[in-house]
């Protein structure tokens, strides 16, 4: 037998453990916590003093649960507003505007979720839309 590592298909290049960021406390691998918070020792540390890419990782991913969770949100609220104002009377301008807007946010979702594509810049653009349109609808008739 050889001493050289196996690469049994994996296709994954070796990692040099020494680069990778650690626990200033007790010297765990921290790479790709989500918390500066050491999971074996329970130390709090800062990300600058481990690795300073990790905490780019880290702010991107903060800031793609953020858009997802504000764009959910505006979502939820355009629609409500939009359902509030059909239920006022107002279907000319439902049905005018929703319906390719409808489709636009479908075929958009089905189109990122087929290719595996993140949701969260889709799903703030669309809750925009939609809270704006229901807004418009809302206000036409006060």
């Amino acid at each position: 037998m050889s001493d050289e590592p196996s690469q049994a298909g994996s296709g994954d290049a070796e990692v040099d453990l020494a680069s990778l960021p650690k626990c200033p406390a007790c010297g765990y691998i921290v790479y790709k916590l989500t918390v500066s918070r050491c999971p074996e020792c329970g130390a709090a540390f800062r990300w600058e003093d481990t690795w300073p890419c990790q905490l780019a990782l880290v702010q991107q991913a903060r800031n793609e649960r953020r858009q997802a969770i504000a764009g959910g949100a505006c979502l939820v609220l355009g629609i409500g507003l939009t359902v509030g104002a059909a239920w006022r009377g107002d279907w000319s301008l439902i049905v005018c505007l929703a319906s390719p807007l409808v489709g636009t946010t479908l075929a958009e979702f089905m189109r990122r979720l087929y290719l595996g594509e993140p949701l969260h810049g889709p799903l703030l653009l669309f809750g925009v839309l939609w809270l704006l349109y229901g807004a418009l609808l809302w206000m036409v008739r006060l």
